[in-house]
C-alpha cells in the first residue's frame, strides 16, 4: 500500500522533519560539540558526535517528516563516503537553506524560481573556492592530518604512511587482536594472492617461499603441460637461477613436475596464483609486467609458449609468498612509461566507478603499479575502542589524499563565510524570488561558522562579525584555544573538493525539498 500525501500538509510535514534533523546534528558541531545517544537494534547504544553515525540509518515516525530526514541523511552521507568528513556541515547547510526556503514560499514566493536563483550561484562557487586554497605540502599535510584525526597517534601514521606510497597509494587499514597499532611499510609490490600450493614453500616453519634474484614468468593462461616451460626451464637451470610462475592456471601434471624437482633441489621453482580473476587478473598482470619487465604472455601472441625462453621474463631483486600473499621487491627492468600510462587509466577509471568492489579491484591495481604499500594494523584494549581508532584512521587518510588532489581552504567555517561573501554582490544582481533564493544561499554558508562559536559557549554573531571586519579569509575561530587565528598556520582546514561538493549536495537537496509538492511514501507492514 501507499500513502499521498499533497501541499500543505506536506510542505509542514517536510518542515518538521528538517528541523528535527537540524535540532540532532547542530549540538554535534565543531570540537566542542556535544555527543548523541543512538540506539541499535542489534547492539548497544551508541554515544557518538560524528555526522555519519549519528545520522547513519536515522529514520522519523512521520511520512513527510521522514522523507526529509531520508534525504538530509543520504545527503550527508555521500560527502563522509568520498571525503571522510563533512556529514555535519553539509547537514547544517542544506537544513539552514531549506528553513529559509521553506518560509519564503510559505510567504508566497514561487519555489522553482528559489530554485534558480540558487543554481545561478552555483556554478561560481567552485572557482571562488578554488582561489582561497593554498596547495598540500609536507609541512601542512603534517598539521592536517592530526587536526583532522583529533588523535597525536593516527595523524603521525597516515603521514607516514602517506609519504611512502604517496597521498593516492593504497594505505589498508586492518583490524588487529593487539593492543598496539602497527604501521607495515613495503616498499615493493604486495597483494593478497600468494602460492598456488604449499608444496612449494621453502621455509616449512613459517609456511612461505622465499625466492632471491628470480626471473618472472607472467602467464594469464593455463600451463596445461611441462612442454610449454620447457625451454625456460632449460635456460634456469643453465643459469643456475630461479622462476616465478604467475600464471591463470597450472595442470596438476605441471604443479607435480615441477613440485618433485624442486624437492630434489634440481630446479628452484615457485607458482603463485594470478591476482584476481577475469579482467581484473589481466588488468594486474599487465600492471605486473610493466612493473617487473616481463612480458605478459597470453592467447594471440603470434606465438607459442614453447618457443618462448627467458626473453619473455624479468628478473626481481626478491620474491617471498605464503598462502595469502605475494611480495616483489627490486624492479630493474621496470618500464616506467608504460607503469605512468597504466596508473594514469586506472586513475580515471577508479574516479568514475562507484560499486564498492569495483573501486577495491582497481585499487589493487594501483597499489601494484605504485610499487609501495602501507597496511595500519589497529590495535586498542577493547573492541569499541578499535572500531573508533580504525574509523579516524580511515577518515583522516580519505582527508589528506583529497587535499593532495584538490587543495585546502580555510577550515573552522572559514571559508564558507566568505564564500557567501563574494556571492552576494553577484545574488543582488537577480530579481524577485531568484533574488530571494541567492541570497538564502549566503545566508545559509555563515551558519557553520556562526554555529561552531555558539556550541563553544560563544556569541556566534559577534563572532561571525569580526571574521568580516578582519577581511582575511585565512582567520577563523579555533574554539579549543578560544581565539581568532591563522587556520593554514595551524592546519585547521577543508579539502578544496570536500567543501566544493558540501556547498553543491546542500543546495540540490534543499532545492529538491523546496520544490516539492506531493510525496507517494510506502506503508510498510508492521514487524
Amino acid at each position: 500500500m501507499a500513502k499521498i500525501i499533497f501541499d500543505p500538509e506536506l510542505a509542514q510535514q517536510l518542515r518538521t522533519g528538517t528541523e528535527k534533523v537540524g535540532k540532532l546534528v547542530s549540538p554535534n558541531f565543531g570540537p566542542l560539540g556535544r555527543n548523541t545517544i543512538r540506539d541499535q537494534k542489534y547492539d548497544l547504544p551508541l554515544v557518538a558526535n560524528s555526522g555519519r553515525k549519528v545520522l547513519k540509518e536515522l529514520a522519523l515516525p512521520g511520512d513527510g517528516e521522514n522523507v526529509s530526514a531520508v534525504l538530509l541523511r543520504e545527503a550527508a552521507l555521500n560527502i563522509s563516503d568520498h571525503y571522510g568528513d563533512g556529514a555535519l556541515t553539509t547537514a547544517v547547510l542544506a537544513q539552514a537553506l531549506i528553513i529559509a526556503g521553506q518560509k519564503l514560499i510559505a510567504a508566497g514566493y514561487n519555489p522553482m524560481q528559489l530554485r534558480k536563483g540558487i543554481h545561478a550561484l552555483l556554478p561560481q562557487a567552485g572557482p571562488l573556492l578554488e582561489e582561497m586554497s593554498v596547495p598540500l605540502d609536507d609541512e601542512l599535510m603534517e598539521k592536517f592530518a592530526r587536526v583532522t584525526a583529533k588523535n597525536e597517534e593516527v595523524g603521525v601514521n597516515v603521514v607516514k604512511a602517506c609519504r611512502q606510497v604517496g597521498t593516492d597509494g593504497i594505505i589498508t587499514v586492518l583490524d588487529s587482536q593487539a593492543r598496539e597499532t602497527v604501521l607495515n611499510l613495503w616498499d615493493g609490490v604486495r597483494y593478497d594472492y600468494g602460492l598456488y600450493n604449499m608444496i612449494f614453500a621453502t621455509d616449512g616453519e613459517r609456511k612461505r617461499a622465499v625466492l632471491e634474484k628470480p626471473y618472472v614468468l607472467l602467464c594469464n593462461v593455463k600451463i596445461q603441460n611441462i612442454r610449454q616451460i620447457q625451454k625456460i626451464l632449460e635456460d634456469v637451470v643453465r643459469q643456475r637461477a630461479s622462476l616465478l610462475i604467475i600464471a591463470q592456471d597450472v595442470s596438476d601434471e605441471v604443479m607435480r613436475i615441477l613440485a618433485a624437482n624442486a624437492a630434489r633441489g634440481v630446479l628452484k621453482v615457485c607458482i603463485g596464483k594470478g591476482p584476481g580473476f577475469g579482467d581484473t587478473r589481466r588488468r594486474n598482470m599487465t600492471a605486473l609486467a610493466a612493473k617487473t619487465g616481463s612480458m605478459l604472455y597470453e592467447d594471440g601472441m603470434g606465438r607459442t609458449l614453447e618457443e618462448c625462453g627467458l626473453e619473455i621474463c624479468a628478473q626481481v631483486n626478491y620474491a617471498e609468498l605464503d598462502k595469502d600473499q605475494t611480495v616483489l621487491q627490486g624492479f630493474t627492468k621496470e618500464n616506467p612509461e608504460l607503469v605512468e600510462i597504466l596508473r594514469k587509466q586506472t586513475l580515471e577509471k577508479r574516479s568514475t566507478v562507484t560499486d564498492e568492489d569495483e573501486v577495491e579491484k582497481l585499487e589493487l591495481t594501483l597499489s601494484i603499479l605504485n610499487g609501495k604499500t602501507a597496511e595500519i594494523q589497529v590495535g586498542a584494549v577493547i573492541e569499541y575502542e578499535m572500531f573508533e581508532k580504525k574509523y579516524l584512521y580511515e577518515n583522516t587518510i580519505r582527508a589528506v589524499q583529497n587535499a593532495a588532489k584538490s587543495g585546502l581552504v580555510p577550515g573552522a567555517g572559514s571559508a564558507f563565510l566568505w564564500l557567501g561573501e563574494k556571492l552576494r554582490p553577484e545574488a543582488e544582481k537577480l530579481t524577485g524570488a531568484e533574488r530571494e533564493g541567492a541570497v538564502c544561499l549566503c545566508e545559509a554558508l555563515a551558519i557553520p561558522a556562526k554555529l561552531l562559536a555558539d556550541n563553544a559557549g560563544e556569541d556566534g554573531n559577534f563572532i561571525v562579525k569580526q571574521l568580516l571586519e578582519l577581511g582575511d579569509p585565512r582567520k577563523g575561530y579555533d574554539v579549543l584555544d578560544r581565539e581568532i587565528t591563522d587556520l593554514q598556520e595551524k592546519g585547521i582546514m577543508t579539502p578544496c573538493n570536500a567543501a566544493r561538493s558540501m556547498v553543491e549536495i546542500a543546495v540540490e537537496t534543499a532545492a529538491s525539498i523546496w520544490t516539492t509538492g506531493a510525496a507517494v511514501v510506502s506503508k510498510k507492514k508492521p514487524e
